[in-house]
């Protein structure tokens, strides 16, 4: 699914920084790299996991798209996963969620982010909707948490102009970046 899978990527990353237990970790990484794996085909042809079920049945995700929802979930498991990747050695599950992040990054600024907030759904072809989901926001609470990611995808665009402000915030859009 497209949060149950980032979901637990995610509690992994938690369970070792709570437990401190590499051997834990160590027992989950087959599944992680699985998880990973599984979302990137899925994440091939448009950069970012495209119509995925989620926990969210009466949205009918699975008919968008793109989500916010399911986007910023997996953009927060690829920065979990290089975290994982980092503590076990894993050079190749290290650079594997990178590549796929920044992908996924470009994807969601170009096909989500509306300069304001990040729009609920995206469709190949069909009319954008200006809608927000604020679940959306539970992908980057994770990232906060567990990362301590500096989110800028929110930036300021207190502007004059729209047109300045939708350049200003492009420019400090670097989602979930790690630096």
């Amino acid at each position: 699914m497209g949060d149950t899978t980032p979901i637990f990527v995610l509690s992994i990353l938690q369970l070792y920084q709570v437990t401190g237990d590499v051997q834990v970790l160590g027992s989950f990484h087959d599944a992680v790299i699985a998880a990973v794996e599984w979302h990137a085909v899925r994440a091939a042809p448009l950069g970012l996991p495209n119509n995925l079920w989620s926990s969210y049945d009466w949205f009918e995700m699975e008919k968008q798209n793109l989500t916010a929802y399911n986007s910023v979930l997996h953009l927060a498991m690829l920065a979990a996963a290089e975290k994982i990747g980092q503590e076990l050695g894993d050079a190749v599950l290290i650079d594997t969620a990178r590549s796929l992040r920044a992908n996924a990054s470009r994807t969601i600024l170009s096909q989500l982010w509306n300069g304001r907030f990040l729009r609920a759904f995206a469709n190949a072809g069909g009319k954008q909707i200006d809608a927000l989901h604020v679940d959306s926001l539970y992908g980057l609470l994770w990232a906060r948490r567990l990362l301590s990611v500096r989110d800028r995808v929110y930036a300021s665009v207190h502007a004059t102009s729209r047109t300045r402000a939708r350049v200003r915030a492009r420019e400090r859009c670097r989602f979930f970046s790690l630096s």
